[in-house]
């Protein structure tokens, strides 16, 4: 039988089957395309009807599945993007408080405290910077560190 022949007869039905499993016309009409594309490089088909039904099937069914992987990475991805935003948009908002926080120190807490841990200086250096002793910049640090709480001195 001639390729246009059978196309023409059968075109019909196998975008219905397509369109029953996959509804979406669109998608029908891709797993159609296909379909045909393959009976172009298959010879001897003895019944071109069950033929065409059994791989529109098959392939209609194929199609989904991949499709629905494809969504489904598709939205774990975008999950991901979502989450990674929210967790960006929290750690803004713990650093912002945190700034508050340091600001909120009194003068000489907020100096040891921002040399100590933006600056990353030693003890001992802040110390001669300050022109206090080493154990007042301790204990400057350690009111700091109480002030500013447990849950932020984690976050250091």
């Amino acid at each position: 039988m001639n390729i246009e022949k059978i196309i023409e007869q059968y075109s019909a039905m196998v975008l219905r089957l397509a369109r029953g499993v996959l509804h979406n016309i669109e998608d029908a009409r891709d797993v159609s395309q296909d379909v045909f594309m393959v009976l172009l490089r298959t010879p001897n088909i003895d019944n071109y009807e069950g033929w065409l039904y059994r791989t529109t099937i098959r392939r209609a069914i194929n199609f989904y599945k991949q499709n629905q992987s494809r969504k489904a990475r598709e939205k774990n991805q975008k999950t991901k993007l979502e989450q990674s935003a929210c967790d960006k948009l929290e750690q803004q908002e713990q650093l912002e408080i945190l700034q508050k926080k340091i600001i909120a120190l009194p003068e000489g807490q907020r100096a040891v405290f921002l040399l100590r841990h933006q600056v990353n200086l030693p003890i001992k250096k802040i110390a001669e910077m300050l022109h206090v002793t080493e154990g007042t910049v301790k204990k400057q640090l350690s009111r700091a560190l109480v002030n500013l709480g447990k849950e932020s001195h984690g976050r250091l």
